[in-house]
């Protein structure tokens, strides 16, 4: 797997592409719950889904310095963190390659011959939150 050095502000950590992925794909999905969209949220759902099921063949960028600008944009972008953290623990403890198959992350060329323990998405999910935080 490769990684990617995920950033905002003076802070990092690194994480593998894949795990990064799925981690943005399942923060899409919870914006994508939310009845009431302001035009931020949909902005970062929007590029977080096309990088995450694209494939484009090198590292995600969740530019977050970009899409978080702001305490209210930090504490929206939060909940839905803690939302997609709780929706992860639902899951099992490992996903399988069929349904990474099926949520189409790392795009439609993507072959997958093992799962991805849910523990390590929950983990980034985890460092993502205490980025912003």
């Amino acid at each position: 797997m490769i990684a990617t050095t995920v950033r905002y502000r003076d802070a990092e950590f690194i994480a593998y592409d894949l795990v990064i992925e799925v981690w943005m794909l399942e923060v899409a999905r919870q914006i994508d719950a939310d009845a009431v969209l302001a035009p931020w949220p949909d902005e970062i759902r929007k590029e977080w889904r096309i990088q995450a099921t694209s494939g484009f063949g090198f590292g995600p960028s969740p530019a977050l310095d970009k899409f978080v600008d702001s305490q209210q944009r930090r504490e929206q972008l939060a909940c839905y963190f803690r939302k997609a953290l709780q929706s992860l623990t639902q899951l099992g403890s490992v996903l399988s390659p069929a349904e990474l198959a099926r949520s189409g992350v790392g795009g439609n060329q993507a072959i997958y011959t093992r799962g991805l323990p849910t523990p390590l998405v929950i983990e980034v999910g985890e460092q993502f939150l205490a980025l912003i935080s």
